[in-house]
């Protein structure tokens, strides 16, 4: 398999939105990125699927990851005193946040007597 670094200053994306609210996003690939993609996928794409659902697929899980990072992201920021005061002078309501979020934070376990028999 041939290693290549896709760069997205060689490529060239459109995106096109029609009146029905589809999308069409067509991305041109110099000659060697589009051989490293087709090496690429031919080492990764299970035989039985076709190519659009592989490329679905990719194309969501990235997206699916990029979500993660985000609310990741997100939910560190609210750790952050300053970030909180801020939401807090936008009438942002912190608690609510981070009970929708699903932050909590760990209970601090009190030490413990050692036991004697």
């Amino acid at each position: 398999m041939s290693k290549h670094v896709f760069k997205p200053e060689n490529s060239k994306i459109n995106i096109e939105t029609n009146y029905r609210g589809r999308m069409k996003i067509t991305m041109k690939f110099t000659k060697d990125e589009a051989q490293a993609l087709t090496n690429w996928m031919s080492q990764v794409k299970p035989q039985q699927m076709d190519e659009d659902t592989f490329f679905k697929q990719v194309f969501f899980n990235g997206v699916n990851s990029l979500n993660q990072q985000l609310a990741e992201i997100a939910k560190n920021s609210l750790k952050d005193p300053k970030v909180r005061e801020e939401l807090k002078k936008n009438g942002i309501d912190i608690e609510a946040l981070e009970k929708e979020q699903g932050i909590t934070e760990a209970p601090v376990e009190q030490p413990q007597e050692p036991k004697t028999e």
